[in-house]
């Protein structure tokens, strides 16, 4: 008898983060997060309603997104596309990107 092996990975990203606050654990749902960003040796996780701040890394919290809806825009930070509102080219071939909240 011979079986297929698929070697892609068949997990969809999670509907929910889970991250440590200290002694607690937060949820968060992930179409809530609207934009990430390094805070020293913290990430400020930014929803419409509170932005939480958590020991992480941007890279760690990177990896947990779905990169089809979240674009790591510089070292420091990640937007969740369906928060672009528009891409101001600059000189150089850099673009600014602003948010539907106005956060560039």
């Amino acid at each position: 008898m011979e079986h297929n092996v698929s070697l892609e990975s068949s997990q969809q990203p999670a509907p929910r983060l889970y991250l440590r606050d200290g002694g607690r654990m937060l949820c968060i749902p992930v179409e809530e997060i609207e934009w990430v960003a390094a805070a020293g040796n913290y990430i400020e996780i930014h929803t419409e309603r509170k932005t939480h701040l958590v020991r992480h890394t941007v890279k760690a919290m990177e990896a947990k997104l779905n990169p089809d809806n979240f674009l790591r825009v510089r070292p420091s930070a990640i937007v969740n596309v369906a928060q672009i509102d528009t891409l101001e080219g600059r000189a150089g071939g850099d673009y600014v990107v602003r948010l539907r909240d106005g956060t560039q």
